[in-house]
């Protein structure tokens, strides 16, 4: 017959911990990693991708001295205004053409999100955001965006690993103190014809050897 191997409260408690800490790692590694797979198929669009289309707008906005908005790519906006700052054409939302307007007028253009070359007397402003996107712009209108899906994907995997982790740990400790609850209830009804189980928590195991003791004391 073999012998159960016995372990302590202490070594179950430190295997939960560990558990949870080992779901915690992959919960953050396999999201990332998956983006990385992503970036590496041409998928997904790198945090930067939107600045470097963005300067390759002003690059090739200076070297033609004009300006097409077919050149202005689904991860920037663009406003083009004249020498008074007067809207001459623009795909931003309201909000953004004032920002927009608003830095230029104030000379502090080419930082934060913002590019801008003069175009003619006037000026012409790209807006970039510096956060990965999707390369299928049907995917950046309609869906998650890759950093919240990332987010997404870590609290679900956390939730998992913590729900699968305290599962299994309840189990375990229920399973162990069955034999407990057996005996109580055998000595409660004041029948002594039973054999005291065992655990593989030596904790538990020390009771059990106590109630034995108990129900030879009783006899």
């Amino acid at each position: 017959m073999a012998v159960k191997k016995s372990y302590g409260l202490y070594r179950l408690f430190i295997k939960f911990i560990l558990t949870l800490l080992v779901g915690v790692i992959l919960s953050i590694v396999i999201p990332l990693l998956l983006f990385l797979i992503g970036e590496k198929f041409g998928y997904v669009n790198e945090a930067n991708a939107g600045e470097k289309t963005a300067r390759a707008v002003i690059m090739k906005t200076q070297k033609m001295q004009s300006f097409d908005p077919t050149w202005v790519s689904s991860q920037n906006k663009y406003v083009q205004l004249n020498q008074n700052y007067e809207l001459m054409g623009s795909s931003m939302d309201k909000s953004l053409q004032q920002a927009a307007i608003q830095a230029v007028k104030i000379g502090k253009i080419d930082s934060g999100s913002f590019l801008q070359t003069r175009l003619g007397t006037g000026y012409l402003v790209i807006d970039y955001k510096l956060k990965p996107s999707y390369t299928n712009d049907f995917l950046n209108k309609y869906f998650l965006s890759p950093d919240t899906l990332i987010l997404v994907g870590i609290i679900i995997i956390l939730v998992i690993t913590v729900v699968m982790s305290v599962k299994r740990f309840s189990h375990m400790i229920r399973l162990n103190l069955s034999p407990i609850t057996r005996a109580v209830k055998h000595i409660q009804d004041n029948d002594l014809n039973f054999i005291v189980g065992t655990s593989t928590i030596t904790e538990f195991d020390d009771v059990l050897v106590s109630f034995t003791e108990l129900k030879e004391s009783l006899r």
